[in-house]
């Protein structure tokens, strides 16, 4: 029997543009490196620049993908993260090869989660083809705060600077090649 410390876990942080236009952009930011998901105290939103984020992605054992949704794409009323992730971290873990032997998933949200949605969540993820073969998925919400200090994690940091530079900078797009990650949002 393996020790909990030799589990593999994927931490995936998960964030949209939150713009209230469309088209949304809703980003996973995947990493196999503990201290990614590792949290820190804010008093103020952190955004990485572009060249600190490519550095950041770069990394082997980080990937992401990222959905470009339309008005008509987005349920009304539904939390568009628990909407989008399933997707998402299913194309995560097709897509890359280190993260075939994972043992565990934790997503991290930007935002607050209500109890529908956290049902929501694990109803429809667990239903995605290669999810159903890991054994343990968490979650964990990030709510920001604008009154006093909040945690919050790097990945949550790296996922909200790529969505908001995936929405403001078509040329920034062009750089990581970031069309070749976008994907289909799946019902």
């Amino acid at each position: 029997m393996k020790k909990r410390d030799d589990d593999r876990t994927l931490y995936i942080g998960l964030d949209e543009s939150n713009h209230g236009r469309y088209p949304e952009i809703i980003v996973a930011v995947s990493s196999l490196i503990r201290t990614d998901a590792s949290t820190s105290k804010m008093n103020k939103r952190e955004r990485m620049g572009e060249e600190e984020l490519i550095r950041f992605l770069k990394n082997e054992q980080r990937f992401f993908f990222y959905v470009k949704a339309s008005e008509w794409q987005l349920t009304k009323g539904e939390h568009q993260l628990v909407e989008a992730a399933p997707s998402l971290v299913n194309s995560l873990i097709s897509a890359k090869k280190g993260y075939a032997n994972i043992d565990s998933i934790e997503l991290l949200f930007d935002g607050e989660l209500r109890l529908g949605d956290s049902d929501e969540l694990f109803y429809r993820i667990r239903r995605m083809k290669y999810i159903r073969r890991i054994p343990r998925i968490s979650y964990e919400a990030f709510p920001k705060s604008r009154k006093e200090r909040y945690d919050y994690p790097k990945i949550l940091i790296a996922a909200d600077s790529l969505a908001h530079l995936l929405y403001s900078k078509h040329s920034f797009i062009d750089r990581i090649g970031a069309n070749n990650r976008m994907i289909e949002l799946k019902r």
